[in-house]
């Protein structure tokens, strides 16, 4: 920490243990405690590695508050949240025994700012509101949003291939809507990975949208770096999480209507779809073109071989990590507008960008064969992430949230 800087005590919560996949709090975490700051982390876990990545915590120095959230738990919350105005997912991860910890602590150490994060911890957040306010303190409580979820499930309603997806999204639009308009107006700040998340919660505020403020996702550039050795001649890679219904409806409209049109011109082309728990409709369509690999421990690997990244997302929320860490990696990206919306990438300089079908496959053809386009692509990426996605600026950017919400409470009243 530079001299002058304040060192500040925060209680970060999260509604699951932060592990490098969980990305955003995992980096952050990291930045903190690198700059000095005191945290205590409060956090669920529902599996037994989640158990050990909350230990890691602690032995890094990190005070680890934490409480189990079982299956039947959740659905019990799930099946309960049905009754009430708020969306499922708020209820979700709901722990009375977390909660409790939580307060314990309140009670006992004096911190200078709460985080909770994501639409699953917020009910957390309002509790410990509804605490200070009998206590008569203006200890400031901040909402990492991340997404707005309202955005995802109007695309989700219209673009899912799958019928489960676009049903929930549909009967859960109007609460969620009405849910994240109520927590918005509630914290003394929320943060969210983008500036188009950041539009959707003005739309959803009627322009009231003053303290939402954009913190983007970072890289560890350090971890995603560019290969030491050749990369294949023809490989496409798909990554992400593949139980989540956005990246399913992606990996088919790569295999389906993007794919055949490659292979016309280069049958020889492989296709990589790598991604934790992949349905078993997407599994069937491997064969000697199409690997699907399900979970992999590093993804470095892949994507140091992979000729080409592609984000044929469709539709979505956020900031996709898969396009930034292949950035990182020096792999040249092809993606829909979807898919780098949350960027400041510019087509034709840091990625190439295609519209339909017919427009994805020329511009993954292009890559495939032009051997100074991709070199120029693979250099113009990593660049980009150097210059506008470290981790340590997006901390920095969320530590002035936390001393802007500070010196309100400090107006207002006790802290």
């Amino acid at each position: 920490m530079r001299d002058g800087e304040t060192r500040l005590r925060l209680l970060y919560l999260v509604p699951y243990a932060p592990t490098p996949i969980r990305t955003r709090p995992y980096h952050l975490l990291r930045e903190f405690i690198r700059a000095g700051h005191t945290v205590t982390l409060a956090s669920l876990y529902a599996e037994e590695n989640e158990y050990g990545a909350l230990a890691q915590w602690r032995a890094a120095g990190v005070e680890t508050l934490a409480a189990h959230l079982s299956r039947p738990r959740a659905m019990t919350n799930v099946l309960r949240g049905a009754f009430t105005t708020a969306p499922l997912q708020a209820a979700y991860c709901w722990q009375p025994a977390l909660m409790q910890t939580v307060l314990q602590a309140l009670e006992q150490s004096t911190f200078d700012a709460i985080q909770v994060e994501h639409l699953r911890g917020a009910w957390y957040g309002l509790h410990i509101q509804e605490f200070f306010k009998k206590q008569h303190w203006q200890i400031p409580v901040i909402w990492d949003s991340v997404d707005c979820i309202t955005h995802l499930f109007e695309q989700a309603s219209r673009a899912s291939t799958k019928r489960a997806s676009r049903l929930m999204s549909r009967v859960e639009l109007g609460r969620t809507r009405a849910y994240e308009k109520k927590l918005a107006r509630a914290f003394a700040r929320t943060t969210v990975v983008s500036t188009r998340e950041r539009d959707a919660f003005c739309e959803i505020l009627e322009g009231d949208c003053e303290r939402v403020t954009v913190v983007p996702n970072g890289v560890d550039v350090e971890f995603f770096t560019p290969p030491s050795s050749p990369r294949d001649a023809a490989t496409i890679l798909f990554s992400g999480k593949m139980s989540y219904h956005a990246n399913v409806t992606a990996a088919f409209y790569l295999l389906d209507e993007i794919m055949p049109q490659v292979w016309e011109l280069m049958p020889h082309a492989r296709v990589e779809i790598v991604g934790q728990n992949p349905p078993s409709v997407l599994q069937r369509r491997a064969n000697e073109r199409v690997s699907v690999l399900g979970y992999v421990p590093d993804m470095r690997p892949y994507l140091h071989r992979a000729t080409v990244a592609c984000a044929p997302i469709r539709y979505g929320a956020g900031t996709q990590n898969k396009v930034l860490e292949a950035m990182a990696c020096g792999t040249a990206v092809v993606a829909t507008p979807q898919a780098i919306a949350a960027l400041d990438a510019q087509s034709e300089r840091d990625v190439l960008v295609g519209t339909d079908p017919a427009n994805l496959a020329a511009q993954l053809v292009r890559v495939l064969t032009d051997g100074l386009l991709r070199s120029r692509l693979e250099q113009r990426g990593r660049q980009y992430v150097e210059q506008n996605h470290l981790w340590q600026r997006s901390a920095n950017l969320l530590t002035n949230v936390y001393e802007q919400a500070r010196r309100d409470a400090t107006r207002a009243g006790r802290v």
